[in-house]
């Protein structure tokens, strides 16, 4: 099995939480149990070399496994349980540039998706958001002594949220469009951005970019004929900078920009990856802050330093 180390991009949509600040709310929420989508997990987030980063442990319900043994000429396969207090995890560690919002992500398969780590910071932004508001209209007296003026001045100040798309190819495209459920919208800026439509031709001397937005039909959503148009399109056209929305098999939104740098920046073995993991806690938290210097750590560091023009 292989460990991928992807690239993705965060913006956050709310004037009131911006990237630094919700950076800092994950580190300060760090070692911390939680429940998400079904699964319980452990959340760990700090700051090295500038960036944040973070490791994302899941802790499986699973309490048996089965093993094959080949014996004296025979083949056995036996059942065995877990010691107790011992349970199967997966992990996938994360690193952000803290002022741009770009980067990396370390995934295999069967661990947490793409989408579901997207869909567990849009809910932690969502809690620090709607958090920062109520603590702000108490501020102000209650909700019962603001106007109505102040209350859409609230509104504006806290409305948003956190954008999450990965990276990826064109050239890699019709592969990834197979691990969308559904596609809801192509957004895209084209490279000759002169306008068709009569009525607005003495306007294309004027223009620097064109972005489109297109909305595909609710029936054809699922269909592999709008992934393979979607891909064909993409490849014959001239885009300068380009977007997919839909959502993955998991029911999790699912974004994709689309660059010319790598979106696969090293595949490695699972196995030497788990063999470096080694994480001890005590009961007050004490030596959590030592998920930073992992070897998976340096190795996102390396690769956002080789990567510069992204990462940094």
């Amino acid at each position: 099995m292989r460990v991928k180390i992807t690239g993705f991009h965060l913006k956050p949509g709310s004037p009131s939480l911006q990237l630094p600040d919700f950076s800092a709310e994950l580190a300060r929420r760090s070692n911390t149990s939680d429940k998400f989508g079904g699964k319980e997990l452990i959340f760990f987030a700090g700051e090295r070399s500038g960036y944040l980063v973070g490791l994302v442990v899941t802790i499986r319900d699973q309490k048996t496994f089965t093993e094959m043994r080949r014996k004296a000429g025979k083949v056995i396969l036996q059942a065995r349980s877990l010691e107790e207090g011992t349970s199967f995890i997966d992990f996938n560690y994360f690193l952000i540039n803290r002022k741009t919002g770009y980067g990396l992500y370390q995934t295999y398969w069967h661990a947490w998706s793409f989408g579901r780590l997207g869909a567990y910071l849009a809910e932690q932004y969502r809690s620090l958001v709607r958090g920062a508001e109520r603590e702000e209209i108490e501020r102000l007296g209650g909700e019962d002594q603001l106007r109505r003026r102040d209350k859409a001045e609230l509104r504006k100040r806290f409305k948003g949220s956190l954008d999450f798309a990965e990276l990826v190819r064109e050239d890699k495209l019709p592969e990834l469009l197979e691990e969308f459920e559904s596609i809801r919208t192509l957004d895209y800026t084209a490279a000759t951005p002169e306008i068709p439509e009569k009525q607005f031709k003495g306007l294309n001397p004027l223009i620097e970019n064109r972005r489109t937005i297109v909305r595909f039909k609710q029936d054809v959503r699922k269909d592999s004929a709008l992934r393979r148009a979607l891909a064909s399109t993409l490849d014959e056209a001239d885009v300068e900078k380009g977007r997919i929305h839909g959502k993955d098999f998991e029911g999790y939104d699912r974004i994709v920009d689309l660059i010319s740098n790598p979106d696969v920046f090293a595949q490695i073995d699972y196995d030497a990856v788990s063999a470096e993991i080694q994480l001890e806690i005590g009961k007050e938290g004490e030596g959590a802050e030592n998920f930073t210097k992992s070897p998976m750590v340096d190795r996102l560091l390396s690769i956002a330093k080789k990567h510069s023009e992204l990462f940094s």
